[in-house]
């Protein structure tokens, strides 16, 4: 137990420094559930998750950090009973995350607005001694719109973290996984409220995130139903890098259309 307890914590180490390698962590723990049963399981994760939290010793910090990976172990096995696929349930999972998120930011307010502070001046002092050529209102422009842009990567970030934790815990036939068209309503709303009412930084960042989602979800099918014809995996991904770097939305379009597919499988199991 000492073994997998040092091994968790190291996943954990990794899901901060650097963050995006945090679904070893969550697909660790899961598996330390599976194997061991749930009084040692609970051991290993709260004797990681306390020595994490020595890491990292700000509270704000630690709550964000469980609230990404412990929801995802969560969810994990409150959805396995349902009939979801997996990209339906790290979707799920990702909604949830992003709702804690927001009255973590909410109830720590101070605390992330001096961070950002902080961030922009490093980012400010970083690039003004790099490169003296750039000017002061470039580099806001540059601030500006990463965070413009951070709602929607932090969403797509946790997306694909949870769907990773899936990928090292199940690993069978991951890339026939699918998503379902319910999602797509979300995006549908969005984008008729942003187009008829308010079109606030929060509506369009969640159209946005979705449209993300069902973009590369898009790309996924798109290389699978390719690699079936042409039987060469470097020239199929090159094929779909070519075509995102042309035109991204058409992947949205498709994605969107296959996810319908769910709905074709029904009715065939129905009819049988």
């Amino acid at each position: 137990m000492l073994y997998s307890i040092i091994v968790s914590l190291l996943f954990g180490l990794l899901a901060i420094f650097p963050p995006y390698l945090g679904f070893l962590y969550s697909g660790k723990i899961i598996k330390e559930f599976e194997k061991r049963g749930l009084l040692k399981g609970s051991i290993v994760f709260f004797i990681s998750a306390i020595l994490i939290s020595f890491v990292f010793s700000i509270r704000p910090m630690i709550l964000v950090f469980f609230s990404i990976y412990g929801i995802s172990i969560a969810f994990y096995f409150l959805l396995r009973k349902f009939n979801f696929g997996n990209w339906d349930k790290a979707f799920i999972a990702t909604i949830v995350s992003i709702l804690i998120g927001a009255f973590i930011l909410i109830y720590e307010k101070v605390f992330f607005l001096t961070l950002k502070d902080e961030l922009v001046k490093q980012v400010m002092n970083t690039v003004a001694s790099l490169d003296k050529s750039v000017s002061i209102e470039d580099i806001n422009l540059i601030i500006r719109d990463f965070f413009d842009k951070l709602l929607i990567y932090t969403v797509v970030f946790i997306f694909f973290s949870n769907l990773l934790t899936y990928t090292v815990v199940i690993k069978k036939d991951y890339l026939k996984w699918e998503l379902s068209y319910v999602f797509i309503i979300i995006y549908i709303l969005t984008f008729l409220y942003g187009k008829y009412g308010i079109d606030n930084y929060y509506v369009r960042s969640l159209r946005e995130s979705v449209q993300m989602i069902y973009m590369i979800y898009g790309m996924k099918e798109f290389y699978i139903r390719i690699r079936e014809k042409l039987k060469l995996k470097f020239l199929t991904l090159g094929i779909t890098m070519l075509l995102y770097s042309l035109e991204p939305f058409i992947f949205f379009i498709y994605g969107a259309l296959r996810s319908f597919k769910l709905v074709k499988k029904n009715e065939e199991e129905k009819d049988v």
